[in-house]
């Protein structure tokens, strides 16, 4: 009864698809002997229901495979078409089929189940772009303490980030982190991108940190307001293996400023450094201004001696005379220059007297 119902007069009707033996009967109602019965057994054919099971996976990431998963109730043969009627499949009396197409572009893909060249079902799988992207450090050589600024570019509109391999980011949920490089060795940065139906892509960033080079200044520890001393800045990268090809720069204060090479300067101090002395200082960076160290150099400084000359001079032509020349402190003679008025030097060699470097 659940395939036909047959009714008095023989008359069969089908209810559903399946299977069917139909039973007749004829018995002498007046002894009810001579029974007779005839068995007609029947097949019947009816639509095939087609289901999408929720096993299916419908929605995948480029580059995935999507799950699907097809029943047939009876088990029927049919094939699997796209939207361009290319067939994916063919079944040959199945009642359950399993396909996991892998899906290489993004977009939506319309799929019909078709039945004696007839469309029964159709279902869709959703392909969504899976993010790609790449990270780059904005500073080429990184030292301890120094901030490193990051950048990633992806190729979606929109998506979101998470930054990992460093302690200290200042927003490890943007676009363009900074953090602050505590200790030297490798840091292996990467960046997450999650999009659409969370899709991830991943980057991956190999930074390594230096140790800080030093810089050292030498040059002379004292020096006369108006003297133009020279210093020299030395920068040492031992032990930290900083590239050799790093550039750096050099920047002076306190009263110099570079001349001739970066690493060499000169410069003059005023009669306010006097009471408190000078401090030449020197700061060498990368280029990008990462690396960087100052080396500080105290310098006493001196007001002028006074000097005046002792006696009235008269010179004859192509002579030589003798003139006295008195300090008010103690002068060094090997660097004490005579000139004339316009600038030009005076062969001059000095006689000390028997109280060297003393006011005389």
């Amino acid at each position: 009864e659940d395939v036909a119902t047959v009714a008095a007069d023989g008359t069969v009707t089908f209810v559903a698809p399946g299977y069917a033996e139909i039973l007749c009967t004829a018995t002498n109602l007046y002894d009810q002997t001579g029974v007779v019965q005839a068995q007609c057994p029947l097949h019947i054919e009816g639509e095939t229901e087609f289901t999408i099971s929720e096993k299916s996976t419908l929605t995948v990431c480029q580059g995935e495979s999507a799950t699907v998963v097809i029943t047939a109730e009876p088990a029927a043969s049919f094939i699997v078409v796209s939207a361009d009627n290319e067939t994916i499949y063919t079944a040959d009396n199945e009642d359950y089929v399993t396909l996991t197409p892998t899906m290489t572009t993004a977009g939506d893909y319309t799929y019909y189940i078709v039945e004696d060249g007839t469309q029964k079902k159709s279902f869709t799988i959703t392909v969504n772009e899976k993010p790609t992207v790449t990270i780059t450090a904005l500073q080429s050589v990184v030292c301890v303490g120094d901030t490193v600024q990051l950048e990633a570019h992806m190729n979606l509109s929109d998506g979101s980030f998470f930054w990992g391999g460093a302690d200290n980011f200042d927003d490890a949920t943007s676009g363009n982190p900074k953090f602050v490089a505590t200790y030297d060795g490798h840091y292996p940065i990467f960046c997450q991108v999650t999009g659409a139906g969370n899709c991830v892509g991943t980057a991956e960033l190999s930074l390594q940190v230096y140790p800080t080079p030093t810089v050292t200044i030498t040059g002379p520890a004292e020096a006369y307001v108006g003297d133009e001393g020279e210093y020299t800045a030395t920068l040492s990268t031992a032990n930290t293996n900083i590239p050799a090809t790093t550039s750096f720069t050099y920047a002076w204060g306190g009263g110099v400023e570079s001349y001739d090479t970066e690493t060499i300067a000169k410069g003059s101090f005023s009669e306010s450094d006097i009471e408190e002395g000078a401090e030449v200082f020197c700061i060498v960076s990368t280029t990008d201004g990462t690396c960087a160290d100052t080396a500080k150099y105290p310098v006493t400084v001196k007001a002028v001696p006074a000097t005046f000359w002792a006696t009235d001079t008269v010179f004859c032509y192509d002579a030589t005379g003798f003139v006295t020349i008195e300090s008010s402190e103690a002068i060094n003679t090997a660097a004490f220059g005579v000139q004339t008025a316009d600038g030009t030097s005076v062969n001059f060699e000095p006689v000390v007297s028997p109280d060297n470097n003393q006011n005389n």
